[in-house]
């Protein structure tokens, strides 16, 4: 049942939660209530969650005698094969009645899902059921056994609410019989965090910028900027996507800490650059990369980190600092919970639904129009796509590259030739309209790609993906481009006009490219249905759609 959870930096293990959830076993579990709960308590990467299920074989209800024929298991009174039973008998029994509440429990739906939630963050997530005769304490034999930093009472344990007060010193929750959560002890904060940021000390403007909910940058520098926005937060793991903090210059020192001195374990990509996660003192995950050109200069690369720094969008993720030492060109960003869209494409996940596709494309889109008018253009492809559980996405590495070809990963030929497929005819013209059109394309392909499914060389018989691809879009089959792993669930009209407007992107003459501002507002029109002129259907390819769906 236990996800293996990636190692995690030294400076961060005092910090782990572990969290004790009881429930009465003879009750049906309230799921809502277990899912609300772990996600109120911001768990993350190395955390861990003991669901305990407690069976009181030995208890009746209080209005009749004890019974020496019967015991109460999961609240029915079931009789044993004669009064007389054995003690061995009743330990079978209720061994029996322990691995099937435990299956029932497995088999709830919301559960399921939030262990497979959970297993995807790498945070632990156990299941046990067990039999006492006293709920409490049991309660506190396992909490102490487990040094857990958090207990969360079933909703029939309000009444004892004082004695796990004084029994433990650990947050208490309770489910409530609505499935709210009701705080009894707050969580005590292991190494919180005071008004320095790595050694870095905030300025009072700063300090108060953060409390308003506003984020600041350069405030090492004596110069505060304000930009107010959206706080965006994972529903599943609480993983803040914008975060609050300045922009800031760190030490070598400070990342080789926090990622346990840079570590194979901690490791997450080696793709021409390094990319490692690790963890702030105030217990923020991070992810530290190597800028990819090894060449750029401290100035050229300062000025750049500083440009970067400035950046704040809810689809962009945001660069939380840099480290320029020596020979290191490090960038720091914020961590986002749920991967890249190209590992999901690559898995032909089945997570990925129609909507949650269309999600991702106009996130992106907003992401990508937020940056140009920033004159920042972004390394467009599913790999610089990041999501996080809800599937909102973040885009990743922008601004960075100079040449195309440069970091290109040549020992996999297949490797090489996908990266390529990104880059647009006549990219080496300069100019702005010229590099916005060329990342227009970029995003075309990605919204193939979104549209289609990952497709592997073998699938396109050993073609270029494009190359596999426009016969199939000029003779418009379209249910043959149709990722399989949708199912069938896509909406016909919405996906005839993804097509078409991914075909306006990928043109290869640049000026007939459609713009990023009238991309947004397209897919904005595609999803909410509002009135757009495409080159609609007839009725005959009408048809040909619904019967080849």
């Amino acid at each position: 049942m236990l996800s293996r959870a990636l190692p995690l930096p030294q400076n961060q293990q005092n910090g782990i939660q572990k969290v004790l959830i009881v429930l009465d076993a003879s009750l049906e579990p309230s799921a809502d209530g277990i899912v609300a709960a772990i996600r109120s308590l911001s768990l993350k990467q190395g955390d861990s969650v003991l669901q305990l299920g407690v069976m009181q074989p030995f208890t009746t209800d209080n209005t009749s005698p004890p019974c020496t024929g019967c015991i109460a298991v999961l609240g029915r009174k079931t009789k044993l094969h004669s009064i007389s039973a054995t003690i061995s008998m009743r330990k079978k029994h209720i061994q029996q009645e322990a691995q099937k509440k435990r299956k029932e429990y497995l088999s709830n739906p919301k559960i399921a899902d939030l262990i497979k939630q959970l297993q995807m963050q790498q945070i632990k997530f156990d299941i046990e059921v067990e039999a006492d005769d006293s709920l409490n304490e049991i309660t506190i034999r396992v909490a102490e056994s487990l040094r857990a930093t958090c207990v969360i009472l079933d909703r029939n344990m309000k009444k004892d609410r004082k004695y796990f007060l004084d029994k433990l010193s650990c947050g208490i929750l309770r489910i409530k019989h609505d499935s709210n959560i009701e705080t009894i002890r707050g969580l005590k904060i292991v190494d919180a965090p005071d008004k320095t940021v790595r050694g870095l000390k905030m300025s009072e403007d700063a300090e108060k910028a953060l409390k308003r909910g506003q984020c600041i940058h350069g405030s090492h520098e004596g110069e505060v900027q304000e930009d107010l926005f959206e706080s965006s937060t994972c529903s599943l793991c609480n993983n803040r996507l914008l975060m609050t903090r300045p922009t800031v210059e760190f030490t070598y020192a400070d990342l080789h800490l926090a990622t346990s001195g840079f570590s194979p374990r901690n490791l997450l990509a080696n793709h021409g650059s390094q990319i490692y996660i690790g963890a702030l003192n105030d217990g923020h995950t991070i992810v530290v990369m190597e800028h990819p050109s090894g060449n750029i200069s401290e100035n050229e690369f300062k000025s750049q980190a500083q440009m970067l720094g400035n950046v704040r969008h809810q689809n962009v993720a945001t660069l939380l600092g840099w480290c320029s030492e020596g020979q290191h060109r490090l960038l720091v960003y914020q961590y986002v919970c749920n991967g890249s869209l190209n590992i999901h494409l690559q898995e032909k996940s089945s997570s990925l639904s129609w909507e949650r596709r269309m999600k991702i494309a106009l996130g992106a889109a907003k992401g990508l129009q937020y940056l140009h008018t920033k004159n920042i253009y972004a390394n467009m492809k599913p790999k610089n796509i990041l999501i996080n559980h809800d599937h909102h996405p973040l885009l990743v590495n922008y601004g960075l590259a100079r040449n195309p070809y440069e970091g290109l990963d040549y020992s996999s030929e297949s490797r090489v030739i996908k990266t390529l497929e990104y880059i647009a005819p006549g990219y080496e013209e300069n100019s702005a309209d010229n590099i916005s059109k060329t990342d227009v394309y970029s995003f075309g392909v990605v919204l193939l790609e979104l549209i289609t499914g990952r497709k592997t060389l073998q699938e396109t018989n050993g073609q270029s993906y494009l190359r596999w691809a426009r016969p199939l879009l000029r003779k418009k089959m379209y249910p043959d481009l149709v990722d399989p792993a949708l199912n069938g669930s896509h909406d016909l009209h919405q996906l005839y006009l993804m097509i078409d407007l991914a075909q306006e992107c990928v043109r290869l003459e640049a000026e007939r490219r459609s713009s990023i501002d009238k991309v947004v507002k397209d897919l904005e029109c595609i999803i909410h249905g509002c009135s757009r002129k495409y080159n609609s259907p007839t009725d005959s390819e009408w048809m040909e759609l619904i019967k080849r769906r």
